[in-house]
């Protein structure tokens, strides 16, 4: 690709097809008005190396399924105890008599 002196930015039809994985292998020679060299970044036999990463991974607290099985697991909970607090019955009760008669003498 030839480019003016400058910033240069790469067509978009290039940027389309660096998807995560791919690689590129690039090297750059840069010429005066006249043609001559005046640096040269790699060569074409040892070129510089680019790998696009992959996008990183969500994290597990940021997806909406870990919510919702949450919530689930929140409602689930709350209905076992419900069940278990309705159809346990309570404990006898024992009557323990007591004397409230003032001891005097």
């Amino acid at each position: 690709m030839n480019a003016q002196p400058g910033e240069v930015t790469f067509p978009p039809t290039f940027n389309a097809g660096l998807a995560p994985g791919a690689h590129l292998e690039y090297y750059v020679t840069a010429l005066d008005e006249d043609g001559a060299v005046l640096d040269t970044l790699g060569s074409p036999t040892l070129p510089f190396a680019l790998n696009v990463d992959a996008k990183p991974a969500i994290a597990v607290y940021k997806r909406w399924q870990f919510w919702v099985g949450l919530g689930a697991g929140v409602v689930a909970a709350a209905g076992v105890a419900a069940a278990v607090g309705v159809t346990q019955s309570p404990p006898e009760r024992v009557v323990i008599p007591v004397n409230t008669g003032l001891l005097g003498r």
